[in-house]
């Protein structure tokens, strides 16, 4: 004890902390094996959703950790793409299915039909599998990004089926509840500024972004049409606010000072824990063009660090091979 205690005590500070320190990373590897990190834009509710799985895989399968961690969804792709480039990151990324492309030309994540066999992948549906150049990159839990008008039942007792109705619900429900001057109730709440809420409305004149050949659609009559319809809601129907992002949208219809609001299936059960009695309709069908507003669906899936170890891999085969 006394030449051990006298040979560090000779040692400089700097090489006891890097001792140290690859001690405690040795260690960290071992345990890296059998832990599992998940990272994903999932929203509050699916998050619960998930914990619960992971709570029941892990009471199967008590020797392996299973951590799930949320970041925004354009956080959450630069920050997997900076990690993994540098040979770190979570083991499982879940998002959009339009972040395989990145991924994929950096070579971060592992092309999934060489980890796993046809019998398993025969499961699935096949708008689930996201291949791209030949090679399955995402296996998918379900089809996301679902767009829908949800209504508060106690302002809108029957939905409009059609665009001139939305602008004739909006426009009687659109109030100066107080009498002040100023708009506290509106029609029609969404998030406008962000292009993924707009797109609808471009389909829904026709429109689409690219032809046979993958160029760009963009300057085209639909494009004008659906940015003018969407003015006029603001400007010329005065059923939106003058600015709306989703966080303003979002309070003025948990708040009831929205009769309406476009949103996704992630503010399902947000709306319920507000209170707010709501129903839920398919995007109006455009009189003009004979078509229903259609929302960019995409598959909402896992995809497989390029990094990981082939240990690791067999927990991740075993994570997702596991039925609940």
């Amino acid at each position: 004890m006394e030449i051990k205690n006298w040979i560090i005590g000779k040692l400089p500070l700097g090489i006891i902390f890097l001792a140290l320190s690859l001690l405690v990373l040795g260690c960290a590897k071992i345990r890296k094996n059998n832990d599992i990190v998940i990272w994903h834009q999932m929203g509050v509710d699916v998050r619960e959703v998930l914990q619960k799985q992971l709570n029941a895989f892990e009471k199967i399968h008590p020797n392996i950790k299973v951590r799930q961690l949320f970041k925004g969804t354009e956080e959450l792709r630069s920050s997997y793409i900076i990690a993994a480039i540098g040979g770190q990151g979570p083991d499982l990324v879940y998002g959009p299915s339009d972040q395989v492309g990145p991924f994929e030309a950096m070579k971060i994540i592992k092309p999934l039909n060489s980890v796993f066999d046809s019998t398993y992948l025969s499961k699935f549906n096949k708008r689930g599998l996201v291949y791209y150049k030949g090679k399955l990159w995402m296996i998918a839990d379900r089809i996301g990004n679902n767009l829908a008008l949800i209504y508060n039942k106690k302002l809108v007792p029957v939905p409009p089926r059609t665009d001139k109705q939305l602008i004739r619900i909006g426009e009687k429900l659109t109030k100066d509840t107080n009498g002040n001057g100023r708009i506290d109730q509106y029609g029609l709440v969404f998030n406008y500024t962000e292009p993924f809420f707009f797109v609808e409305f471009f389909t829904g004149y026709g429109g689409w972004f690219f032809d046979k050949n993958y160029n760009p659609t963009l300057d085209t009559p639909a494009m004008v049409k659906a940015l003018q319809f969407i003015q006029n809601l603001r400007d010329k129907y005065k059923i939106m606010p003058k600015e709306s992002d989703y966080n303003i949208a979002d309070v003025l219809f948990k708040d009831g000072r929205a009769a309406m609001i476009i949103n996704g299936d992630w503010s399902w059960a947000s709306y319920s824990k507000a209170g707010i009695d709501y129903g839920i309709a398919p995007l109006p069908y455009m009189v003009e063009s004979h078509r229903y507003a259609a929302p960019l669906v995409s598959p909402m899936g896992y995809s497989i660090n390029a990094n990981v170890s082939p240990e690791k891999l067999k927990n991740i085969k075993l994570y997702l091979h596991t039925k609940f």
